[in-house]
């Protein structure tokens, strides 16, 4: 039995400079995610798909949300430089 949760988000309002910035040339930034967290992630358009273990697809959502806010004050891609160390994530204590 799997358990694998599906999320999906959609990146409001919809800006391609900003999708641009957030995806990273060729997408690399959201394959860094991918890797450092264990998840997949697919887009098209502004609409996100997650799918991946609950909890750690909870702390997705919270990162790209965090990037977006951060994208939105300082219009340049910071990924890499912002991304957790991902055992630091999943180490910390879920809020019931």
């Amino acid at each position: 039995m799997s358990n694998l949760d599906v999320r999906e988000i959609l990146l409001v309002p919809e800006d391609n400079r900003r999708l641009s910035s957030l995806c990273g040339p060729y997408d690399n930034n959201i394959k860094q995610l991918e890797r450092r967290l264990g998840v997949e992630i697919t887009y098209r358009n502004n609409a996100f798909k997650i799918i991946g273990n609950a909890a750690i697809n909870d702390v997705t959502i919270d990162l790209l949300s965090q990037y977006v806010d951060q994208l939105d004050s300082q219009q340049q891609s910071f990924l890499y430089s912002y991304l957790p160390d991902p055992f630091s994530v999943l180490t910390k204590p879920q809020e019931i």
